[in-house]
Formats: structure tokens, sequence, C-alpha cells
């Protein structure tokens, strides 16, 4: 699908506020479709809590990569199982751990 592969590819780009803006917004979107419903909403809201915290004042580059290497590796394994149609047991898994893991990183 094009738009997870145009994910996938804003995702390389990094976390900062405008391409997490665009994140989120991409993954609102994708919401809509019934199979990524929950999971692209879930990153939507991630995304855009991020860049909402973020856009609000100054932010150090070291804490910003840190956010984003934790974060990278279960964002983009959310994306794979949604590409590879895993059950949906097997994404609530991951979306467990994905939430687990922002809010333990970012709070």
């Amino acid at each position: 699908m094009e738009e997870l592969k145009l994910l996938r590819d804003k995702l390389m780009q990094g976390f900062y506020v405008d391409n997490l803006y665009e994140m989120s917004s991409l993954c609102t979107k994708l919401s809509s479709r019934p199979d990524m419903r929950v999971p692209m909403f879930v990153l939507s809201v991630i995304f855009r809590g991020i860049a909402a915290d973020w856009d609000e004042r100054p932010i150090e580059v070291e804490y910003a990569r840190d956010i984003e290497m934790k974060l990278l590796a279960p964002v983009k394994a959310m994306i794979e199982a949604i590409e590879d149609k895993k059950r949906p047991h097997e994404i609530y898994v991951l979306l467990d751990g994905l939430i687990q893991e922002f809010l333990h990183t970012v709070s």
C-alpha cells in the first residue's frame, strides 16, 4: 500500500516537529481503513503528542534522538505487522508494547 510506504519513508526522515505532524496526519488518514483503524489511530496520537510537546519548548538534540531511537523499532514493527496482515492479537501485542515504550520514554 502506497500510504504505508510513505509513512515508512517519513519515519526514516526522523522525528522533528513538522515531520511528526505530517506522520500524524498520514496515520489519521490511514485510520479510516477498518483493518488499520486502531494501530494508525494510536500512531497518530503518539506522533501528534510528541510534536505538540516539542513545538512548545526547545528540545535538546540528544533527547529527541533518544526518543526516536526508542520508538523507531516498535513503530516499524507495527507497520510491518500491518503490511504482513498479521492477526489482530499479534497487532494488539505490538500496540501494547509500543504504548508501553511511549509512556515510559516520554513521561
